[in-house]
């Protein structure tokens, strides 16, 4: 279970896309989960919770507030829209890289993100720089910004993007 490689945290680790991030990251050999983050589940063990990933992940679920994020490289969010764009700007800000698997940063145009999603962005000024795609077919672009991806693209992204 304890690898080294790039440090990854998972804010939202219990929904569908958390899980399938985690059971992806698990088997990836230079990918180190260090943080998973639920509020309602912390404490809990994650292969207490999903068996399918005893001996794979060891570590609990943590409360987002106290995972310490910022000492990872990558964090993904695996959370509903309106979460990440909440805290991308501190993680970035430390030098950690973001993937926001929701719509955060997906739309360009902050007006109409706002106009479609129904509430204010909390960060417009990353939304110029955030990249909405995957990192392979445009090398260099995706930077230590935000980054934005479906999740059926994200499986893919993982299974090639990470080295």
């Amino acid at each position: 279970m304890a690898k080294s490689g790039i440090r990854i945290g998972i804010v939202g680790g219990t929904g569908y896309t958390g899980v399938e991030l985690l059971r992806l990251l698990a088997q990836h050999p230079n990918c180190e989960l260090a943080a998973i983050t639920s509020r309602k589940e912390a404490g809990t063990g994650v292969a207490e919770m999903f068996p399918n990933l005893r001996g794979r992940v060891g570590l609990k679920f943590s409360d987002p507030d106290k995972a310490g994020l910022k000492a990872c490289d990558l964090v993904f969010f695996a959370t509903p829209n309106g979460v990440a764009m909440g805290e991308a700007r501190a993680l970035l800000d430390g030098g950690v890289r973001v993937i926001d698997i929701a719509a955060d940063f997906r739309i360009q145009d902050v007006a109409v993100w706002e106009q479609w999603y129904g509430v204010k962005h909390a960060c417009p000024e990353l939304v110029a720089e955030a990249v909405y795609g995957l990192p392979w077919p445009t090398p260099g672009v995706i930077r230590p910004q935000c980054s934005s991806v479906c999740y059926r693209s994200s499986r893919q992204a993982l299974s090639t993007s990470i080295t």
